[in-house]
């Protein structure tokens, strides 16, 4: 009997994360352009950004998908922001749900062959960005954390995270507390607040944080899969737009970090 209940038990798990993938939302558009070195396999999604110049450390940006998207709708998006980054990977998670086990950095690292020539910046959008917080609390080789509409869980203390960290946010998010993100804000560095693109520091010392917030910008277009559940409304800013501040802010933020 107690091997028949654990077998159902597993399949119950199995069906529950089959069910989580059949609803995941998917990408809204195809691949807009061609990506450098593209390559995927069951954990990754990769790209690198064409250049002729070798910087002194290449940035590699680590990414967790928001909970129960796919990751593929995060590939346009992401792709222009390599001016910032030589190298991004995508993280897949079983039923593109991150809380569930996916590579730790160990993993990363060997995958990819990064080494003392390579900054690691970890990031995520919203469950995501949880993910991405417990990355950073446990390890001392990431340089950076970028969350987009996101905060640590309750047991993740970055107050004391040695990078610089950016957290984006949008005026129309219908999906995230913003209550539970203004207080988690004392569990990372202390840093400014702005809306406006010329007001971004152009300075970002190590344990520092930069909070900029996206006015109307909304939850789902941080990624590229058309409208979430509890944003029905028509968005007052494009995601061509969004998705374009994005890569702006963030490309003002790795020149204030001298991620050069």
């Amino acid at each position: 009997m107690k091997t028949m209940r654990i077998t159902f038990s597993l399949l119950g798990l199995l069906a529950g994360l089959l069910f989580a993938q059949s609803c995941s939302y998917l990408p809204s558009n195809e691949l807009v352009g061609e990506l450098n070195d593209y390559a995927e396999d069951p954990d990754y999604i990769t790209f690198t950004s064409v250049s002729d110049t070798v910087p002194n450390k290449e940035n590699v940006f680590v990414f967790f998908p928001g909970g129960l998207v796919d990751p593929h709708a995060y590939i346009n998006p992401l792709s222009q922001c390599l001016e910032s980054f030589s190298r991004i990977i995508i993280i897949k998670a079983d039923a593109n749900l991150s809380i569930l086990p996916t590579p730790n950095l160990e993993d990363i690292v060997e995958t990819f062959d990064l080494d003392e020539s390579h900054r690691i910046i970890v990031g995520g959008h919203s469950l995501g960005g949880v993910s991405a917080c417990q990355l950073a609390a446990d390890e001392d080789l990431i340089a950076g954390l970028i969350l987009m509409a996101s905060y640590p869980a309750s047991a993740d203390d970055l107050s004391d995270f040695q990078g610089q960290v950016l957290s984006i946010t949008a005026s129309e998010d219908r999906i995230y507390d913003r209550d539970i993100f203004l207080e988690r804000q004392n569990q990372l560095p202390a840093g400014i607040s702005t809306q406006i693109l010329s007001e971004l520091p152009t300075f970002v010392a190590p344990n520092e944080s930069v909070y900029f917030d996206i006015l109307g910008g909304n939850h789902a277009q941080f990624g590229d899969y058309g409208k979430q559940k509890g944003e029905e409304e028509e968005p007052v800013l494009s995601a061509d737009a969004q998705h374009s501040i994005v890569a702006q802010v963030i490309q003002r933020f790795k020149q204030a970090s001298l991620w050069d």
